[in-house]
């Protein structure tokens, strides 16, 4: 407390030591989301995952709904980023072969891990989120346009200009239900090979 009574700012320590404990947090949410759902994602649920008290949660996440926005928002971070990594690459120039592309396009848009949990982790909790909240369902469908765009940039750099990246997303999604529904394993290779398929008719 200041001599007027007033709470003093927080130290940079007291800074670095909160953005800390809110990553944590955030992280152990990130983990509920994609291996239960939203219903895994509560304040106590998170709390117990990062071994934390309900309190420290609504501290860094007003509401579940904030919560909820945080864990969309890091998905994107960790995918957008991989989708930059992968540009970055094919812009130095190729040639690439059409599995090396298909992956790639994987990669950007369901992200880095390519196990069988992320990714149909990811596909499930975009759907959960999407149905969840009007505010949600805007947030991804802006993260969205962010996806297809970076597709279309390394569909370009790879020889497929006339390839639509709604079509690549399409086929994507719908190789990683199959493989879902089908309980195929690695959901990775399912929709690579699916993708690879897509990419050979459009060289013909």
């Amino acid at each position: 407390m200041t001599k007027a009574g007033h709470m003093s700012a927080p130290t940079r320590t007291e800074q670095a030591r909160s953005a800390q404990r809110r990553a944590q947090l955030l992280a152990g949410a990130v983990r509920l989301l994609l291996g239960g759902g939203i219903a895994a994602v509560t304040h106590r649920g998170v709390a117990q995952a990062a071994n934390a008290s309900p309190g420290s949660v609504r501290y860094h996440f007003d509401t579940r709904g904030d919560l909820l926005a945080a864990c969309v928002d890091e998905i994107e971070r960790t995918r957008s980023l991989e989708a930059e990594r992968i540009i970055d690459k094919v812009s130095e120039g190729g040639p690439f072969d059409r599995g090396s592309v298909a992956r790639m396009l994987l990669g950007a848009y369901y992200g880095p891990t390519m196990d069988d949990h992320a990714i149909t982790g990811t596909f499930w909790s975009i759907i959960d989120c999407g149905r969840e909240s009007p505010e949600l369902g805007q947030l991804l469908g802006k993260y969205r346009q962010t996806a297809t765009r970076q597709l279309e940039r390394i569909l370009s750099a790879c020889g497929y200009q006339t390839l639509q990246p709604s079509l690549v997303a399409a086929v994507l999604d719908g190789s990683v239900l199959t493989a879902t529904v089908e309980s195929l394993s690695p959901v990775a290779e399912s929709a690579v090979a699916d993708l690879a398929a897509i990419l050979r008719m459009a060289e013909a």
